[in-house]
Parts: structure tokens; C-alpha cells; sequence
């Protein structure tokens, strides 16, 4: 994350977060903000240290609050612009900073050098001391040098450059050391961020030993005046089209530096077989830079303009399409034409039009409308749609609601259609205006968006500004929160367009036709963004705040003092809301929603009494909960039951109602034939391998380690599970059914994993005695116990069984998934 001068955005959200949040919690995160991330113990030594009378809740608190961008279960980042902010209140307080400083860097001494140097980076970056940055920097270059010859430490390194370049690069003027550390990082990883234009210009120095750790690649180009457009390009062409080839120390696409003829400077762009790159001038010699430094000249014999042709070239409007609307374009060429508006058409082609965003807009730059339509869409495919950014010369004119390159609006998106209602917007930007959030974001764009994100009912009922759609939005805080600023607020429509391309970018990984070369490109863009991977580091929207009224329900089952009838009342309570709890219901593609929990790898004690022993496993994922009634419907209204490839080997039979029919409680009257159907039913669906867990997973998953007998310890605990108390005196509850699934907080396992006692017995994959083939009707293996059972059957090594096609009301099951 970059220590980045604070934005307009950032400092708006500080000030909304200063009318929410309490002083307390706003000093202990000034008092973090100089760490580049924030452990649970520098949270609490800073604390004692800095507010001794604080309350150790106040780190609760700091930790999920809204100041928090990224999260993860060891650590969490500030908000990088809030922290800046909050860091230069701290600097006006010379002796206060000093004493936080100091405290910082003892309670971060165990981390590593190159943590600690980036750390100190920062620091020096908040007091703008440049001297000092350098010595850091230099630091680093002399362990690149060290590194020579080291593939995996060079690696390393540049990795840590790329993170820590953008945490300084705003406070620092241009040195050769930071130069040579970009241009390092850039060559070593083949980068293009925005970061890579630090890099230096000329070769870099011997004695750093930098090679580039990427494959090597070749570019075509050609230099030509386009009397067309009315002024000079670099084209960018597959080096098998063209007769000049370029080579590269690093993969397309990548950094080139362009200087050219009789300019003072030049500067960096990005290169790739398409695109073509608007020169400041026209000229008819430029020198070339590759990012390792290796200069190239390219020359061209062509008919430069006079300055009356360049006259004439001045803010001409063009209207592009790709050949399939050609006749589209006539018409609404036409159209605007009798609005008094000229525009001359021009098809679109990978080789002619890949990337408007280098033709960027000036004083006396054309304009260009860009036709998008679903031929449109269907020409540039998604994994192009980074690269179908819009300039500020083009403007988006949507035909159809065809599905927008999220993301990279430009100068914006307007929607056609034939009545003109938007043709004032048009006007506006052809004159040099800039359209309004409202223009660029109208009421179907932000339908769509939120559609698209899970938002149910339709929160857009009667304009973006109506009172209906007001209410609405205020109903709906169940998903991301993104409504900082109204639902047309232009940090709400960022943060909409943030998660959309979030989105985007994850379903591509998800893809297993995504190749390899562009996963690398995803996991940049998905770094920039602020991944929202759990236990990568990620942006996290206030994921986990719920309308009041769910949350007043969540805070009462927090509450080890709320008895199992109420448990069971909030359940049906939150089913009748719809239960928006991560894990119990479906995704925004109609898909079980799993809420993966990872156990670790590593030793546990397995078994009970004479059959006791350490096993090991290696790490793995379980779901939190067991599989819902809502969940399992999906599969059978997706036609499980009738598409015999989830049966093979399998006694196929009819399925049958579940006796409580809450959405959120657990899926019973389920065989085990039944539950393997289904795992390998929603593993086609998401495109890796689910299973049901083998017993030694979920025996690890429900005790831990350390051996413990009970989920949650050695001893049984009233109200900690759904089940039979009464019998052995162990407490009065018996609720005779089933509850929803995690109602029970308090007894979850060391690992986080709910209902692992009580509630329904579930299946494992394993034969009760020997391994068998899946179809044979065989003795397999239940765990856990259930609401019809005594609290000593949910002893954790507790082991029942029950023929393979047998169902119960009491009887369900949940997920397993294997790592690689």
C-alpha cells in the first residue's frame, strides 16, 4: 500500500470518520500510523505506551473500524491517505512524534531488514528528507548487488521495491539512486505501473548485476504523420508485420522512454502490438530507451505538415466504430448532424484504434466519440479491456446497454438512444466542458452496478435523487458499504467502480482459461486496487457491517449469555431478513456462497483413549458452516438430481424435503450418495475441486491441536451447542430441532469453524473401517453429534456411522477443499 499524498477522497472520509469515531481510537491510530502495517502487538504495546488509562477494547475497536483498508488475521493496514493525514498532524508535535517514532521502530525490531528499511523509508518520506532517503535507497542497491547471481533474492528485492517505490516516490526530487532502484525493479519484473517511470533513462550501472528475470519479447514499429488525425504517431505493431523490430529486455507489454528530435526530454510510455502513441510534435528522427537503458534511434522519411494543415486539424470530432456498425454509425452520424454536430467516421481496429488512452487531449487535440455496443464488446474481449481505457479526448457513447470496460470511464459514458435525451451531455464535452458525475452515471448505469454487486430489491425506484430510491439505499446495508456520499456522491460511484473492476479481475482468475502471462497482469492491477483476497492484504468495503436491525441480532448472539430458545428465535429472525451472513446463502451468481476457513498445516493430536496418536496433515480449507437448505437447493434446481455426471459410481435417488425448512438452517434428510453429488456438482460450478472432509480434517478442524475434547475446551459448557442437555444433567435446554447454522459463536473451534458440536452429525468422506469405491452402499463415517443427541456424543473424536444412503433429520453435511 503507498504512503501516498492524501486525496480529496481521503480527506473527506477522515472527516466523516472524525464525526463517527472516538478521540481515543483516533489518537491510538495516529499514534500507528507511522507502521506500514499494523500487528495485534504493536497495537497493544503502542496503546499501553502511548494511553496507559485506555481500555484494551480500544484495539478491538481500531481494528475494525472504518480506518482500516486491509485486513488480514495477522495484521491489518490503515487507510494510506488517512494515515498520511493523521502522520502530519503527528508532525506538529515535533516531541510527540519523536517518542512515537522511537516506540515504532522497538516494537517492529523483530520484523525484517527489508520491512524494517522500508519502514524507516516512510519516515523519512514524512519529514522530506531527502538525504536520508538516498542513504536508504542505498542501502538497497548495495543488497541488490550482493544479490548477484541470486534469481530468488533478486526477486525478492525487486518485489520490495515495487511496494516501497510509491511510498516515496511523491517526496523525493529525481536522484540516480531512486532511478536505478525503479529501473531495477521494472526490468527485474517486467512492470509497467505507474511507478516504472521513475526509472532512469540511460543503461544501468554494471555493478548492480540486474537482469531481467521475465522473457525476453520484440515489438514492431513505424513512424508516420497521420494527416488524418493531424498530427505524428508511434505505431506499435507485432514484429512479425513490420519491417523495423524493437527488442526488449522484458515481456510485452513494456516501458519505453521517447524522446523525440530536438526535444529538451522525453518521456515514458507503455508499448504494445496496437498501440499508437501521439508524439508532442512531429518529428522525423526520435530516440528510443528500453528499460534497461539501451538506447535505439528510429527515423522516417515522411511529408511533415505546414502550418496551415495543422490549422485545419485543430478540434476535429470523430465518431469510431468497429466494421460490424458501420451502418449504426451512418445513422447516428446523421442524427447528430442535424443537431449541428459534425463527425467524421472512423472504423476501429486492434491495429488502428487498441489504446486511445495514449492520445491524450490538449488545446487543439480532436475529439473522438467511441460507438460501444455489444459487436464492440464482442471485438475487445475482457482481458483487452485494461487496455480500452479512454483518454480525456474520447468520450463512451453507449448503443444498447451493452456491458461497460469497468473502471476506465475516461472523459465518461453516455448512453444513446433515439429520442436525444442526451445529446446536451455531448454538446458539454465537445466544448471542452466537463460532464457532470450525473451525466456520466446515469440512473441505469448505477442499476446495473449495483446489480451486478448483489444489490436486492432494486434500490433505484424513482430517479437517482427521489425519495423512494433515498429509502432504499438506506434499507440496503447489507452488502459492501458503498454509499459514503448519497447514491450518486462521487466517492459512492468510485467506490462502485472500485469493486466492479475488483470483481472483474477475480472472475478472470477464476477463469481456468485464463493464461498464465495475464494472471501475473491481474495480480498488478489487483495490488493497485488493494486485493480483497483474505490473507493477502485487502481493501475490505466494511464487508461485515449489517443493517441496525440484523446487527442488533448478530451483537445478541455475541453474547455468551443469550440462552439457546433465543438462538433459536434470532435464527428464524435473520432467515426472515434474508440472512446476509457471509457462508449461508448464495452468491451473486446463484452459486453457494462457502466461507472457506484455512486450517494450517502441521501436527494434531487425533483420536481418543487407546487410539490416540499425532497425525499431520498439510493445509487445507473447510467451510465455516454446513451446508444450507438455501445452498442446497441451488444444486437442486440446477438440475442435480436429473444430470447423471454427479452420480456416476453413485446410488442415485429422489430428493427429499428437509423437516425444518428455514433457508439458514443446516440441509438434513441428506445421504451421503446425495452429498458427494453435490461436491462434485458445485466443483464444476467454481472450477476447483470441493469434497466432503476426510475424518482427520475435520476432527483437526473441530479440536485444534492441542487435543482438546470440545470444540471450544475440555469441559462442556451450557448453551455452547444445539443438543440434548437435560439427560445427563449437563444443563435444561433441549430445543428438539435444528437451529440455523452459527448461531452458537462462543463454541466455535480454535480455527474459527462453526457448528463442529451439536446441531446435525455430518458426513465424512471415509468408510467406517476400510476404504471402499464410492458407490458401494457401505458403513460411512458421521461426526459431531447433533440436536438429538447428548452432549458426551459431541465429544470432537467422537465417531458414529450410518449406511451411505441412510438419511435423519438429523443427518447434513459441509465441504472440505484440498490446497496445492
Amino acid at each position: 500500500m503507498s504512503w501516498h499524498t492524501p486525496s480529496q477522497f481521503d480527506k473527506e472520509l477522515l472527516a466523516n470518520l472524525r464525526a463517527k469515531l472516538s478521540p481515543d481510537l483516533l489518537a491510538l491510530a495516529q499514534y500507528t500510523a507511522l507502521a506500514s502495517r499494523i500487528e495485534p502487538l504493536l497495537l497493544r504495546n503502542m496503546r499501553t505506551a502511548m494511553m496507559p488509562a485506555s481500555e484494551p477494547e480500544l484495539e478491538h475497536q481500531l481494528w475494525f473500524s472504518g480506518l482500516i483498508a486491509a485486513r488480514s488475521s495477522l495484521d491489518v493496514l490503515l487507510n494510506q491517505g488517512v494515515a498520511r493525514l493523521l502522520a502530519d498532524e503527528l508532525s506538529l508535535r515535533n516531541d510527540e512524534l519523536t517518542k512515537v517514532w522511537t516506540l515504532t521502530q522497538r516494537f517492529t525490531a523483530h520484523w525484517s531488514a527489508l520491512d524494517r528499511l522500508e519502514l524507516k523509508l516512510r519516515y523519512h518520506a514524512l519529514q522530506q528528507d531527502q538525504n536520508a532517503i538516498n542513504q536508504g535507497v542505498q542501502e538497497a542497491l548495495r543488497a541488490i548487488h550482493q544479490a548477484n547471481g541470486e534469481p530468488d533474492r533478486q526477486l525478492e528485492l525487486a518485489r520490495w521495491a515495487k511496494k516501497t517505490l510509491p511510498s516515496i516516490a511523491a517526496e523525493t526530487t529525481g536522484s540516480n539512486e531512486i532511478a536505478w532502484l525503479a529501473q531495477f525493479a521494472a526490468t527485474t519484473l517486467g512492470a509497467t505501473s505507474g511507478w516504472t517511470k521513475l526509472s532512469a533513462n540511460k543503461p544501468i550501472p554494471e555493478w548492480l548485476g540486474v537482469r531481467s528475470l521475465t522473457e525476453q519479447s520484440r515489438i514492431g514499429l513505424q513512424l508516420r504523420y497521420a494527416p488524418s488525425l493531424g498530427y505524428q504517431v508511434l505505431e506499435c505493431l507485432p514484429a512479425t508485420d513490420a519491417a523495423i523490430n524493437l527488442p526488449l529486455p522484458t515481456p510485452l507489454p513494456a516501458r519505453l522512454y521517447i524522446q523525440p528530435e530536438n526535444a529538451s526530454e522525453g518521456f515514458w510510455d507503455v508499448i504494445n502490438p496496437g498501440v499508437r502513441i501521439k508524439l508532442p510534435h512531429p518529428s522525423r528522427s526520435i530516440e528510443l530507451r528500453t528499460i534497461d537503458g539501451k538506447r535505439y534511434q528510429l527515423h522516417a522519411e515522411i511529408e511533415l505538415p505546414t502550418d496551415d494543415e495543422n490549422r485545419q486539424a485543430v478540434n476535429a470530432s470523430y465518431l469510431t466504430h468497429v466494421k460490424e456498425d458501420e451502418e449504426l454509425a451512418r445513422h447516428i452520424a446523421a442524427q447528430l448532424a442535424e443537431q449541428g454536430i459534425q463527425v467524421t467516421l472512423l472504423t476501429e481496429s486492434p491495429t488502428e484504434f487498441n489504446r486511445l488512452k495514449s492520445w491524450q487531449n490538449d488545446s487543439s487535440g480532436s475529439k473522438f466519440l467511441r460507438l460501444w455496443t455489444p459487436a464492440a464488446q464482442k471485438q475487445w474481449q475482457p482481458e483487452d479491456w485494461e487496455d480500452y481505457a479512454l483518454a480525456d479526448s474520447s468520450l463512451l457513447l453507449r448503443w444498447q446497454q451493452a456491458e461497460l470496460p469497468r473502471g476506465v470511464a475516461g472523459a465518461g459514458v453516455v448512453d444513446w438512444d433515439e429520442r436525444l435525451s442526451n445529446i446536451n451531455p455531448i454538446r458539454q464535452w465537445l466544448s471542452g466542458q466537463t460532464i457532470t458525475t450525473e451525466t456520466r452515471h446515469d440512473a441505469r448505469w448505477l442499476q446495473q452496478a449495483l446489480s451486478d454487486l448483489g444489490a436486492s430489491p432494486r434500490l433505484i425506484v424513482d430517479g437517482i435523487d427521489g425519495p423512494a430510491t433515498r429509502q432504499a439505499v438506506k434499507n440496503f446495508q447489507t452488502q459492501v458499504k458503498l454509499f459514503a456520499d448519497g447514491i450518486a456522491g462521487p466517492q459512492t460511484l468510485a467506490a462502485i467502480e472500485q469493486q466492479l473492476a475488483l470483481n472483474k479481475l477475480l472472475k478472470e482468475l477464476d477463469n481456468p482459461q485464463t493464461t498464465p502471462k495475464r494472471r501475473l497482469a491481474i495480480g498488478d492491477q489487483l495490488a493497485e486496487l488493494g486485493d480483497p483476497r483474505k490473507g493477502v492484504g485487502v481493501i475490505e468495503y466494511e464487508v461485515i457491517e449489517y443493517a441496525p436491525q440484523v446487527q442488533a441480532l448478530l451483537d445478541e448472539l455475541d453474547d455468551p449469555k443469550t440462552e439457546p430458545p433465543r438462538r433459536l428465535e434470532i435464527g428464524d429472525q435473520l432467515d426472515a431478513m434474508g440472512d446476509p451472513r457471509i457462508g449461508v446463502g448464495l452468491d451473486e451468481d446463484g452459486l453457494p456462497d462457502i466461507d472457506w476457513v484455512e486450517i494450517p498445516a502441521g501436527p494434531f493430536i487425533y483420536g481418543e483413549n487407546k487410539d490416540q496418536k499425532t497425525l499431520e496433515l498439510p493445509a487445507y480449507k473447510i467451510s465455516r458452516y454446513p451446508v444450507t437448505n438455501r445452498q442446497f437447493q441451488a444444486f437442486i434446481d440446477a438440475g442435480g438430481y436429473d444430470d447423471p455426471q454427479w452420480w456416476q459410481d453413485l446410488k442415485k435417488t429422489e430428493p427429499e424435503e428437509p423437516h425444518w425448512k428455514q433457508n439458514n438452517r443446516p440441509r438434513e434428510f441428506v445421504s451421503w450418495f446425495e452429498a458427494v453429488a453435490f461436491s462434485r456438482w458445485l466443483s464444476a460450478q467454481l472450477g476447483y475441486s470441493v469434497t466432503l472432509p476426510t475424518e482427520t480434517q475435520w476432527e483437526k478442524a473441530a479440536r485444534g491441536t492441542d487435543g482438546r475434547i470440545f470444540p471450544w475446551g475440555d469441559e462442556y459448557r451450557s448453551g455452547y451447542a444445539n443438543c440434548i442437555e437435560a439427560k445427563d444433567d449437563d444443563g435444561s435446554f433441549n430445543l428438539q430441532q435444528t437451529t440455523a447454522v452459527g448461531l452458537y459463536p462462543q463454541g466455535d473451534s480454535l480455527f474459527g469453524v462453526a457448528d463442529m458440536a451439536g446441531n446435525v452429525w455430518e458426513w465424512c468422506f471415509d468408510d467406517y473401517e476400510v476404504a471402499v469405491d464410492p458407490g458401494t452402499n457401505t458403513r460411512r463415517v458421521l461426526r459431531g453429534g447433533s440436536w438429538g443427541g447428548r452432549p458426551d456424543n459431541l465429544r470432537s473424536a467422537n465417531r458414529l456411522w450410518f449406511t451411505a444412503d441412510g438419511r435423519g433429520d438429523s443427518i447434513g453435511f459441509r465441504l472440505a477443499q484440498d490446497l496445492p
